[in-house]
C-alpha cells in the first residue's frame, strides 16, 4: 500500500476506467484514476501539454488535500502513474515540478514523440483520422483503435470495456488529443527526472517499443525497468502481474 495519493493517467484511446482491473488489484484507497479533459464529461480539451500540465496541477491539489492529515504521507507528494499519453503527461509534469512528484510509473510510453522528420507525424495524423475523414463516428472507429493497442493477452471483458471507451470518446477530444500528441519531446531532458522511476514495457508493443523504453531508463537516473508479454494495453492485458510490480517497486523505494 502506498503512502502517497497514486494519480493514474489513461490513454488516447480510453479513459479513466482503463485502470479499473489494476486499481482492484493494487488495493490501495489513495489509488485515483482520471479522465483527461474531454473524455468522459471531464471540461475542456487535451489541446496543448502545457494546458494538460496545468490540469494536472490542479487535480493533484485535490488529491493532496484529500489525503487524511495524519496518514504518514510523504510531503503531500503523489505517485503520477501514466500509460502511453498519460505517461508523456506524468514524465513532462514531473521535469516541471519535481517537488509535487513522489515517484514515475511509466506504463508503454516514449520520451517523445517519434523523430524530427514532420512528415511521420503528417502521416501518423493522417492514418489516425482517415475513418473519421471519411464520415465514421468514433463508435464507428471504436474497434480499429481497440486492434491498435490491445494485444492478445486481453480477454473478452478487457476488449468489451476498451471499445465502448472508445466509443464513448468525442470526435472533437480525439482530434485534438492527437495533434497534442506529436508535439512532445523530453527526451533531452531524461537526467534531470528527480523522483525514482518504474518503467514498465510490453515486449510486443509497437506504439512504444520495449527497445525505445530501455534506452529511455539508461538515461533516467534513478529506474527501474519491467518488461512483459503483452502489447500496448498492458494495464488492461495483464493487471495482476503489473500491480506486483507497481507494489514491489514502490515498497523498495518506501513510497
Amino acid at each position: 500500500m502506498s503512502r502517497n495519493p497514486v494519480v493514474a493517467l489513461h490513454g488516447i484511446g480510453s479513459d479513466g476506467r482503463t485502470f479499473d482491473a489494476l486499481s482492484k488489484a493494487l488495493a490501495t484507497p489513495r489509488f485515483r484514476s482520471l479522465n483527461l479533459p474531454g473524455y468522459a464529461d471531464e471540461p475542456g480539451l487535451p489541446e496543448s501539454f502545457e494546458g494538460l500540465k496545468a490540469w494536472l496541477g490542479d487535480q493533484l491539489a485535490g488529491a493532496e488535500s484529500d489525503t487524511d492529515a495524519d496518514t504518514d504521507t510523504d510531503g503531500g507528494r503523489s505517485v503520477l502513474l501514466g500509460y502511453s499519453i498519460g505517461g508523456m503527461l506524468a514524465l513532462d509534469f514531473a521535469l516541471d515540478h519535481p517537488e509535487r512528484v513522489a515517484a514515475l510509473v511509466l506504463i508503454c510510453t516514449t520520451p517523445a514523440f517519434g523523430g524530427p522528420d514532420p512528415s511521420f507525424k503528417e502521416a501518423f495524423l493522417k492514418a489516425r483520422l482517415a475513418g473519421l475523414d471519411a464520415g465514421q463516428t468514433m463508435a464507428q472507429s471504436a474497434p480499429g483503435i481497440v486492434a491498435g493497442y490491445l494485444g492478445e493477452r486481453a480477454d473478452a471483458a478487457a476488449i468489451e470495456l476498451a471499445t465502448e471507451m472508445a466509443a464513448a470518446i468525442p470526435e472533437t477530444t480525439f482530434r485534438a488529443v492527437l495533434k497534442t500528441l506529436v508535439t512532445f519531446n523530453r527526451r533531452d531532458d531524461l537526467g534531470a527526472v528527480v523522483p525514482p522511476c518504474l518503467i514498465v514495457a510490453g515486449s510486443k508493443d509497437a506504439n512504444a517499443p520495449a527497445k525505445t523504453m530501455v534506452k529511455m531508463a539508461d538515461r533516467i537516473p534513478r529506474t527501474r525497468f519491467v518488461e512483459f508479454d503483452a502489447g500496448h494495453g498492458l494495464p488492461m492485458e495483464c493487471p495482476e502481474d503489473l500491480a506486483q510490480a507497481i507494489q514491489a517497486f514502490l515498497n523498495d523505494f518506501e513510497l
